[in-house]
């Protein structure tokens, strides 16, 4: 972190994203995350049809992944790609 210059362009992170079109992918937002920003979430979706995109009611950064409805969502998706 100390080697970051805030007043430089960060990196292009959405090349790196759009190569992993071809895989399962799930992403879960916090519904009141301040990291990862709905816009970007929604930009993710859009990169990635397949991707299975969920919002942790409630919650902020990090989501509790453990709570339900969470751990049904993310066994749900682990049996999908199976």
């Amino acid at each position: 972190m100390q080697a970051l210059d805030a007043n430089k362009t960060l990196a292009d992170l959405w090349t790196l994203f759009d190569g992993l079109k071809d895989m399962p992918l799930m992403a879960i937002r916090g519904e009141h995350s301040n990291i990862l920003s709905s816009r970007t979430f929604h930009e993710m979706q859009h990169r990635h049809p397949g991707l299975h995109a969920v919002t942790a009611s409630g919650q902020g950064h990090a989501p509790i992944l453990h709570s339900e409805p969470l751990r049904g969502e993310i066994s749900d998706f682990i049996e999908t790609i199976s």
